[in-house]
């Protein structure tokens, strides 16, 4: 089979390495490069990936003009496969390839449509996503489905997440281009409407926590959500700090204002959120420093020495 293979990210990774191994891929179509941080150039997963394997590679500022539908159609591909390209495929080159384009989302469709699945996921409290492998046609996630797997989600961050969906991705891919070389592709059914759920596009913003607005349970998803980017962003004791580790400290509550340390114990700061609900942190960063446990914090900060060293059970408000 002659494979064009869309993708940027590295969830697309072992979705192309699985490509290489069952077919032959004729080009690899990733974005452009981007500047990265101190002018050094940033990461291409699949960019670096591509050429490690000895594969052509694009990099077209965009898929909708002319010569590029007239490039896939000297290419010939039997099939386009695409995965965290990050741009829509425009229709025409969907129906270019015998077996025309097949998507591999990190979510189980029609739940989390869009660009950021795997943390809209988390920061919903869903405890079970997956991987959906699907025929794509003009609509943002909203082909037929050709294959399904559960994943759960436990306490995973977005990286750790992501490692287990992309390479239950590239496993499914791979079955589902088998199946299709061997001329008995999948049986593909429709997508619920019922069922259908969209992300939104991530902003820096959203990593910036106001602590009236937000329950322990709401921080703890956020932090394990946008690790690495954007990260979570707060105020502690009048210091800008990102927090980098923290759980909902148990059945816990409270009666103060919303911000307010409560104390901490050898390992944790355990401070008030909405509702009455208390956050364990453990790890925090300083701005302009490397990331330190929360005692370490409380050493640097003259007002929080004096917090006092209890134990979690005598916490004011443990139920």
């Amino acid at each position: 089979m002659r494979i064009v293979f869309c993708g940027t990210a590295s969830f697309a990774v072992p979705s192309l390495e699985a490509c290489a191994k069952v077919g032959e891929v004729i080009m690899v179509i990733t974005q452009p490069d981007k500047p990265g941080n101190r002018g050094e150039r940033a990461v291409r997963p699949v960019a670096d990936v591509a050429h490690d394997l000895g594969l052509p590679v694009a990099q077209p500022a965009t898929l909708r003009s002319e010569d590029m539908k007239a490039q896939f159609l000297e290419w010939k591909p039997s099939v386009l496969v695409v995965a965290a390209y990050g741009k829509i495929i425009p229709e025409a080159l969907l129906s270019i390839p015998d077996w025309g384009g097949i998507n591999v989302h990190g979510s189980l469709l029609p739940r989390w449509r869009g660009a950021a699945p795997v943390q809209a996921a988390i920061l919903a409290g869903d405890e079970v996503t997956g991987v959906t492998i699907m025929k794509m046609d003009a609509g943002m996630d909203t082909g037929d489905i050709l294959v399904q797997e559960e994943c759960p989600v436990g306490n995973a961050s977005t990286p750790e997440l992501m490692d287990s969906l992309s390479r239950m991705g590239g496993r499914l891919l791979a079955a589902v281009l088998q199946q299709y070389e061997a001329g008995t592709p999948p049986l593909p059914r429709k997508q619920e409407e019922a069922g259908v759920t969209y992300t939104k596009k991530i902003e820096r913003s959203d990593g910036v926590i106001a602590w009236d607005h937000e329950t322990a349970a709401d921080v703890a998803r956020k932090i394990r959500a946008y690790a690495p980017w954007p990260g979570v962003v707060a105020e502690l004791a009048g210091r800008r700090v990102q927090l980098e580790r923290a759980h909902v400290a148990g059945e816990m509550t409270h009666d103060v204002p919303c911000g307010t340390i409560l104390g901490r114990t050898r390992e944790w700061g355990f401070l008030a959120c909405r509702d009455g609900s208390v956050l364990a942190i453990e790890q925090v960063r300083p701005e302009g420093k490397k990331t330190m446990d929360f005692a370490s914090f409380c050493n640097g900060v003259p007002e929080l020495k004096a917090l006092p060293k209890i134990a979690a059970a005598s916490m004011p408000g443990h139920v």
